[in-house]
C-alpha cells in the first residue's frame, strides 16, 4: 500500500473566531485517530501567519489550507466555503479565488493569505502542490476571546469534509 503525505494548515491566532482554522486542525487530529487505517500520511499543523506556508509548500503535493472569513454577524450561520486553486494558479486566478464575498486580504496575520499564495506562485513556478482552501465564516475577532458556537460548528463541519476527501483508496491520483 502507497501513502500520500498531504498538510493541513489551519490558520489562526487567539483572537474569537480566528481561531476557526486551529480548530479544523484538532477535530482533524481527533478524527484520524479514530480512522488511523486511511493510507493517507496527514500533517495537520496550526498555523499563527501565512508567511509561515511560505517554507511549507514545496514539501507537500497536496495542501488544504482553512481559515476564518470575517463576514457579518448575519451571514456567520452560512455555509463554509469550499476553492480548488487551479494548477498552476496565476496572480489572476487568485485574485479570481479571493473575492471580497470569500476573504479578507491581511485579517489578523498582518500579511493576507493571497499575498503569500502569490509569492508562492513566483516561487515555486511548476512546483505548486495542489491546494485547496477552506473558509469559515466568522464575525468576532476580539483579543483572547472563546470562538463562537457557530465557528466551532463549522469547523467541526469542515474537518469531517476534509476528512471525507482524504480518506480515499490509496490508487487514486492526489
Amino acid at each position: 500500500m502507497t501513502t500520500a503525505t498531504v498538510l493541513v494548515a489551519g490558520l489562526g491566532s487567539t483572537h474569537g473566531d480566528d481561531q476557526a482554522g486551529w480548530l479544523v486542525v484538532d477535530h482533524l487530529n481527533v478524527l484520524f485517530s479514530q480512522n488511523c487505517d486511511s493510507g493517507i500520511r496527514v500533517d495537520a499543523r496550526r498555523i499563527s501567519s501565512p508567511i509561515d506556508l511560505l517554507a511549507l509548500l514545496p514539501e507537500y503535493p497536496r495542501v488544504l489550507i482553512c481559515d476564518a472569513v470575517q463576514c457579518s454577524p448575519e451571514a456567520a450561520s452560512t455555509a463554509c466555503f469550499r476553492i480548488e486553486l487551479p494548477r498552476p494558479w496565476t496572480a489572476q486566478s487568485l485574485a479570481d479565488c479571493f473575492s471580497p464575498a470569500t476573504s479578507p486580504r491581511t485579517g489578523t496575520h498582518g500579511i493576507g493569505l493571497f499575498e503569500v499564495l502569490q509569492i508562492a506562485q513566483l516561487q515555486l513556478r511548476s512546483q505548486i502542490p495542489r491546494v485547496t482552501l477552506f473558509g469559515i465564516p466568522a464575525c468576532d475577532f476580539s483579543a483572547f476571546s472563546c470562538p463562537s458556537q457557530a465557528t466551532i460548528e463549522g469547523a467541526r463541519s469542515v474537518a469531517e469534509q476534509m476528512l471525507q476527501e482524504l480518506v480515499v483508496p490509496c490508487d487514486t491520483p492526489i
